[in-house]
């Protein structure tokens, strides 16, 4: 979406006005692994606040489904936390909010 101009911007945002919700449907694992890619697409350093914002409400719906699961709580935990010498997720977002 980096090369779309503004009228392909205000074309895609009027057709998906007409659009209801989408529902997805994943496995356990395939959720876990949706919230592995999304945790590490967060570390880049030019990620807009609005995919911040999508990814975070992300990983906290995947923390809901597995409330029951704490291993699995514990590894998205650690997902949240940066190997690249950035703060977690939630820290980053904080501070973003000032």
């Amino acid at each position: 979406m980096a090369d779309a101009d503004d009228d392909t911007l205000q074309a895609m945002a009027r057709e998906m006005s007409t659009k209801g919700a989408c529902e997805f449907h994943f496995s356990a694992s395939s959720m876990l692994r949706a919230v592995g890619l999304l945790q590490l697409a967060a570390r880049h350093p030019e990620l807009s606040d609005d995919h911040h914002y999508f990814i975070r409400t992300f990983v906290e719906h995947a923390r809901g489904f597995f409330a029951d699961c704490p291993t699995v709580l514990e590894v998205i935990r650690r997902g949240d936390e940066s190997t690249r010498g950035r703060p977690p997720l939630r820290a980053r977002r904080a501070d973003a909010r000032g």
